[in-house]
């Protein structure tokens, strides 16, 4: 189980730390011609370092053998806030984008929830 929460909390670092540095490539192909100017920019930004500091946190957990699970919740917390956001701006973007945004953010609800009802036990 370790392995799938540094998986989980690693992918997060990387995704956080490309959209932090260079969030035009990943928001034209998750928001098409509305990616441009520097809003988009700012709230990516924004969501990014987010994501990498609770992927971040889950991994230094791990390193002093501490338990990860509140920073496994916290990224629940964080996921279901992104799907709700998309629920809401969908009718703004194309089915394509919408899955291409919403598969991976539900794959990450159940992953983490999954993982987070395994470090009850």
């Amino acid at each position: 189980m370790e392995s799938q929460i540094r998986a989980l909390a690693a992918s997060r670092v990387v995704l956080g730390a490309a959209m932090l540095l260079a969030p035009g490539p990943i928001l034209r192909v998750w928001l098409g011609r509305e990616a441009g100017g520097p809003l988009p920019s700012l709230l990516a930004r924004s969501v990014a370092g987010r994501d990498l500091a609770l992927g971040l946190g889950t991994l230094l957990a791990l390193q002093h053998d501490s338990s990860p699970r509140g920073w496994l919740e916290a990224t629940i917390l964080a996921d279901a806030s992104d799907a709700l956001a998309l629920l809401a701006g969908a009718r703004h973007l194309s089915w394509p984008r919408v899955l291409g945004a919403a598969v991976p953010t539900a794959a990450a609800l159940v992953l983490g929830r999954r993982l987070v009802s395994q470090s009850e036990h």
